[in-house]
């Protein structure tokens, strides 16, 4: 009596009989777990992606559970035509109703609303991505602009254009160097950096800024004077604008306090320059009147 072993695949209707075990080879074909033929029967539908199974026959089935992924190329398109490059099961884990693919990558020149262009990849450009370019737009005051394109707003209004321009003040009839913005919004008169050329109503000439003092009107005259105090008649040094605001005198007082000696109090102050019996401590040489020696004492125990 002969012992055989049969075989038979759960898809193909193909048995076959085995007698000798050296005749069984596992190491190909059989080794996935179905027959030596391929997967795919003539007359059975395609996948769900739309392809047929290129493998020998194997014992799972091809839902994703079981771990089957379909390795052929995405047999579709991107919007703008180009063949998908990505493998289809790749494609497939993306989306699982197959309707999107991954990013497109072929290079292609986008064209920007605005007109520039510039090379990208197919799949950045289908999210209208800004463009990077600068605005280059001619403005008024005839420079370019260099804001990136598409920015809000006029040129004009929102670009502080840096370029550096010659104009003439017309307050000293100087000429200077400044930004394009800088001298539109403030004009030259504003930003001229010479010295002023005024003559200040005290007959001085004025040591400010041109354009500081157009602005902001001309700084007090700092040229020093010899001021002197119509009140106490004592003269001090000073800037020019101080005096011309009648300011106190910051001398000493100097006047008699009564007892012979000057009072140090500043002048001008309030008051008498020492109250009636008032305590005097300077220092005085006085004599003895009773041995005729000579000593020191202050003012008020002398009188």
């Amino acid at each position: 009596m002969s012992l055989s072993l049969a075989i038979g695949c759960p898809k193909h209707t193909e048995v076959l009989e085995y007698r000798d075990p050296q005749q069984l080879d596992l190491s190909e074909g059989y080794a996935m777990g179905g027959c030596n033929h391929m997967c795919h029967i003539e007359g059975e539908p395609p996948l769900p992606c739309g392809h047929f199974c290129p493998l020998k026959c194997h014992g799972n089935d091809h839902s994703a559970d079981s771990g089957f992924r379909c390795q052929q190329p995405c047999s579709r398109s991107c919007p703008k035509g180009h063949p998908c490059q990505y493998a289809c099961n790749e494609c497939e884990r993306l989306s699982p109703e197959g309707s999107d693919c991954l990013p497109c990558k072929v290079e292609i020149e986008h064209v920007y609303p605005c007109g520039h262009k510039s090379t990208m990849l197919c799949g950045d450009s289908q999210a209208a991505p800004p463009c990077p370019f600068p605005c280059g737009k001619v403005m008024e005051c005839g420079h370019i602009c260099q804001l990136q394109c598409g920015h809000e707003g006029t040129c004009i209004s929102t670009y502080e254009c840096p370029v550096e321009v010659r104009v003439t003040c017309t307050a000293c009839n100087k000429v200077h160097v400044g930004p394009c913005h800088t001298e539109r919004t403030h004009g030259p008169e504003g930003t001229c950096p010479h010295p002023c050329v005024a003559r200040l109503p005290c007959g001085h000439m004025c040591t400010g800024v041109c354009g500081t003092c157009h602005k902001d009107g001309h700084q007090e005259c700092v040229v020093e004077v010899q001021y002197k105090h119509p009140d106490c008649g004592h003269t001090q040094t000073m800037p020019c604008g101080e005096s011309q605001a009648d300011p106190e005198c910051t001398a000493v007082c100097g006047k008699d306090k009564g007892c012979g000696h000057t009072c140090t109090k500043p002048c001008g102050h309030r008051g008498p320059c020492a109250p009636p019996g008032h305590e005097c401590f300077e220092a005085v040489e006085v004599k003895c009147s009773r041995c005729g020696g000579d000593f020191s004492s202050t003012c008020t125990n002398v009188s």
